[in-house]
């Protein structure tokens, strides 16, 4: 790419100096560590650093240019290029740079509080079975063909996005199902990106320590509609009190997919599965719970309008199992053990409504639970009194505490308890997981909620393994020790 290029599609309104000699450049980066001669830095104001501070350092480095949104006194070799909003070029800049490889594929984009990552999945997984070549971004993974890689952010920043969508184009791929995040939005790092389907799961209490209230919140997901052009699609949960007002400002193709306006019915939900009608065909998934079921018609939704008709969906959807860490099931059933990635409010209530709905009158629910540290702390007594309403048992204990002290969450959610409550506290996970799946009785079921597929604990900025799945499972052996003992 040359200067000449660069300021083309930055449009800025001041370049110093003025005219600058048009030359070939290096490549572009967001991270100043990485910048070498003749390259380009583009400074990000984010939450923890602004990358303006960094604009000495690579003008010393011998950087080309820099974009930015305000000027650096006493660069005398490199170019500035100075943009309102350096967030809005960004996502444009580096597709530019990796040559457009998003150009000619089809980009399907899920926003929501719940559901992005099984909807975005179970279209992943359905159009894989078709022969399609597509790639996965989201919240557990990313796949590209047969690569996977375990995803950091559930949306990538505009650097990282560039890089698969460039791998992508490599390996043939057409179709690209991203879960695309409010911060994503906000922060405008899809920019560059044509979305040619977009879906909206549901909007509940979530990211209210980063975005300033809930209409900001509502605001940020609907960008995503916002943008959309007028031969795109977009597939709304009517379900959701805020359907309406996120499509009020998009030119797409709007498709309503709910229960309560009767595009669909709910023919069952039970421990084997979930059926819909929908279209007249009925869609039967091994996923369980109400909440699966709004996912399944979302999804099928998606689908259809691809191009598949009903009856082709009907068949694809019985091999869709969903993603990793979303009521997945460890160990043999005895008792029953669930790792969930629910970590809201609204997430909390779905799975255990969904478990209280299919199990057994006399299985005990016992669930365990904590809440994030250096995140909004309202929502902590509202998971309390959620879990206290729906579980025979309760064991609070720490999730990412970050640079909170365990202890503290656990004293906010705490407070959300009835003085009936049936509850204990142990702030080293592991121990919970062990006290829950060690106390459980042999009939009884065990949800594990709030980390999922996740596979750390995050405690100052160090992120230490931790994984539920293999916690459940030592916890199980050792139960299982235990009793074999107690018999002989």
């Amino acid at each position: 790419m040359t200067i000449k290029e660069l300021i083309s599609i930055c449009q800025p309104f001041k370049v110093v100096p003025a005219n600058p000699p048009d030359h070939e450049v290096g490549k572009l980066h967001l991270d100043s560590r990485k910048v070498a001669e003749g390259d380009v830095y583009i400074a990000l104001k984010g939450t923890q650093a602004d990358g303006h501070q960094y604009v000495p350092g690579v003008a010393m480095k011998g950087a080309a240019a820099v974009v930015v949104d305000r000027l650096t006194p006493g660069l005398d070799k490199t170019i500035q290029i100075v943009v309102k909003n350096t967030r809005d070029v960004a996502g444009h800049l580096f597709q530019a740079f990796a040559g457009y490889p998003a150009k000619d594929m089809t980009l399907i984009g899920i926003t929501g509080t719940n559901g992005k990552t099984t909807v975005a999945t179970l279209v992943h997984q359905a159009l894989r079975q078709k022969g399609i070549k597509t790639t996965l971004i989201g919240t557990v993974d990313t796949i590209i063909g047969d690569e996977r890689q375990q995803s950091r952010l559930t949306t990538p920043g505009p650097d990282e996005l560039a890089e698969i969508f460039a791998k992508s184009k490599a390996q043939g791929v057409t179709h690209v199902v991203m879960e695309v995040s409010s911060h994503a939005l906000q922060q405008r790092r899809t920019h560059g990106l044509n979305f040619k389907l977009a879906a909206f799961t549901n909007l509940s209490h979530d990211h209210l320590d980063y975005h300033r209230d809930a209409g900001e919140y509502l605001r940020a997901k609907r960008y995503l509609f916002d943008k959309l052009s007028e031969d795109a699609h977009a597939i709304i949960n009517s379900d959701d009190e805020v359907a309406r007002d996120m499509i009020g400002f998009t030119q797409a193709k709007v498709k309503f997919a709910g229960f309560k306006d009767k595009n669909a019915e709910i023919i069952r939900t039970d421990s084997s599965g979930t059926a819909i009608r929908w279209q007249g065909t009925d869609l039967e998934s091994p996923l369980i719970g109400r909440f699966n079921a709004s996912n399944l018609l979302i999804a099928a939704s998606l689908l259809h309008s691809l191009g598949y008709r009903p009856e082709e969906i009907a068949e694809l959807i019985p091999h869709c199992h969903g993603a990793e860490g979303r009521l997945e099931q460890v160990g043999d059933g005895k008792p029953v053990i669930l790792v969930d990635y629910a970590h809201t409010p609204d997430a909390l209530e779905n799975v255990l409504q969904a478990i209280v709905s299919v199990k057994e009158p006399d299985e005990k629910l016992s669930v365990v639970f904590g809440c994030g540290g250096d995140r909004d702390a309202t929502k902590r007594p509202q998971m309390a009194r959620i879990a206290e309403e729906h579980a025979d048992y309760i064991y609070v204990t720490s999730d990412n505490p970050r640079t909170e002290k365990p202890e503290a969450i656990i004293s906010d959610i705490l407070k959300g308890f009835s003085k009936s409550a049936r509850y204990k506290d142990e702030p080293d996970r592991h121990k919970a997981i062990e006290m829950a799946v060690r106390e459980a009785p042999e009939t009884g079921i065990v949800l594990i909620a709030g980390k999922g597929h996740e596979t750390y604990q995050e405690v100052h900025g160090e992120r230490h393994h931790l994984d539920d799945r293999e916690e459940a499972e030592k916890a199980l052996a050792s139960r299982s020790t235990r009793n074999g003992k107690e018999v002989s």
